[in-house]
């Protein structure tokens, strides 16, 4: 029998509480979003309200899932994982679970239909990994894949096409708007506020797509080199875990009206930015009468 290193972010225990915390910070703060964007959202953004109310609906399902209802154990550098949170407890398979979050990945398609057989799959993960710990190696894991040249290339294009997207509809809008201003399309106090609208635009796409990028270039580089930690595989868990939270402050922080309304509802209940009055004081001011000598 080996004796697997065991560290503090390997233990499941650890790694499910640090998710749990953070869907628990995580869920006002979304529900918040979610009334600014309904009910704070001003008529000039009425065309962008929508977006990103959908936008926000998305990343909040996939916080749920990733902190809540699955809590996936990722087994880099192999294509195997298992789940820890609530849909294991009620019997759901590893597969479904997996599924479910490729659906909400949108990888689904590119490889969800191309697990190997889950026997004979488990047996060759534990006998190419180094020495597991016992709650891995009596967990019900699901392999996704053995070879994983053609799941990697496709998912390393799926990143790049999303992030191609995301840049060349943030440049469409900048490009559209500056012909607008060169046709006299639209004012300059126009352009100028929308030019605010897509520095806002970028800031809020761009700070919480970092925040998923980053894991997953570890998670490159541990597939590449064959690297195995169990620690490391789950930090980059936890990154993600905190997309949602970080994604729906950075909303509310860029836009204005967001802002405004934030700041007009801590000043209304908890008296936060609330600017104490002057104190005007009035001094009356008394006459004296100088007595009168009569020569």
């Amino acid at each position: 029998m080996c004796a697997p290193e065991e560290h503090f972010l390997d233990s499941p225990f650890v790694f499910s509480l640090f998710l749990h915390v953070m869907t628990s910070i995580s869920t006002p703060i979304h529900f918040l979003g979610l009334y600014m964007i309904l009910f704070k959202t001003p008529k000039s953004m009425g065309s962008m309200k929508w977006y990103l109310l959908n936008l926000h609906i998305w990343i909040v399902l996939f916080d749920y899932f990733v902190g809540l209802l699955i809590i996936p154990i990722m087994l880099l550098p192999r294509f195997a994982a298992f789940g820890l949170g609530i849909l294991s407890h009620l019997g759901f398979s590893a597969m479904l679970q997996t599924f479910l979050v490729l659906t909400i990945l949108g990888l689904l398609v590119i490889f969800g239909y191309l697990a190997p057989d889950q026997k004979i799959a488990k047996q060759n993960f534990i006998e190419n990994m180094p020495c597991l710990p016992d709650y891995i190696l009596h967990a019900h894991i699901f392999v996704i894949c053995e070879d994983f040249t053609y799941h990697l290339i496709l998912m390393i294009s799926f990143t790049g096409l999303v992030s191609f997207e995301v840049l060349a509809f943030v440049g469409f809008l900048i490009y559209n708007s500056i012909q607008q201003l060169l046709k006299k399309q639209i004012s300059k106090r126009t352009f100028k506020m929308q030019k605010k609208f897509f520095i806002a635009l970028i800031i809020q796409i761009g700070v919480p797509m970092i925040m998923l990028l980053i894991p997953f270039l570890y998670e490159w580089m541990s597939i590449m080199f064959n690297y195995y930690n169990q620690s490391y595989n789950n930090l980059p868990m936890i990154t993600e875990s905190m997309h949602g939270l970080v994604s729906t402050i950075v909303t509310l922080s860029v836009h204005k009206p967001y802002r405004k309304a934030l700041r007009a509802m801590l000043s209304r209940h908890l008296g936060l930015f609330s600017h104490s009055g002057k104190h005007i004081c009035c001094h009356t001011k008394r006459s004296i009468i100088s007595p009168i000598h009569l020569y």
